[in-house]
């Protein structure tokens, strides 16, 4: 009996399009927030930083979006320099930026920074290491 060749996009690959496609649309709200603040108020260079970080997490995760869709081999490795930019993006955002830039409570910014962090690299760690080892999604991506 033959082994049937798999090439749909199925399984835990659909719930790992649907978190990069939430996170791509959050991220394109997060970049038209920081436009509007840069073209209305006097921002300082944080609001910069943030967003050439998320610039850059936001075509990786685009680009890595359409070649999931399109099945592409070099979707995996794509997608693991998306979520790894993600995560830069992150530390930014939420940990280094706020701690510099805002007068907030410093350790409440560190406590909340440090959760969302480690939760957000946890989901990529589990991700990559799906990507990486499953059949099902080596079978997919074959292009």
């Amino acid at each position: 009996m033959k082994k049937q060749k798999i090439n749909k996009i199925g399984g835990w690959l659909i719930l790992i399009i649907a978190i990069f496609i939430l996170s791509a649309l959050l991220s394109a709200y997060l970049l038209l927030h920081r436009l509007i603040w840069i073209f209305t108020l006097n921002v300082g260079i944080g609001v910069y930083i943030s967003m050439f970080f998320l610039l850059v997490y936001s075509v990786l995760i685009w680009y890595s979006i359409y070649l999931i869709l399109r099945k592409k081999r070099k979707a995996v490795n794509m997608s693991i320099i998306a979520m790894s930019a993600g995560l830069i993006f992150i530390l930014w955002f939420f940990l280094i930026g706020q701690l510099i830039f805002t007068n907030y409570d410093k350790v409440l910014i560190w406590i909340y920074g440090i959760i969302y962090l480690v939760s957000n690299l946890v989901l990529a760690i589990l991700i990559s290491v799906y990507l990486k080892i499953s059949k099902r999604v080596k079978k997919t991506f074959v292009k």
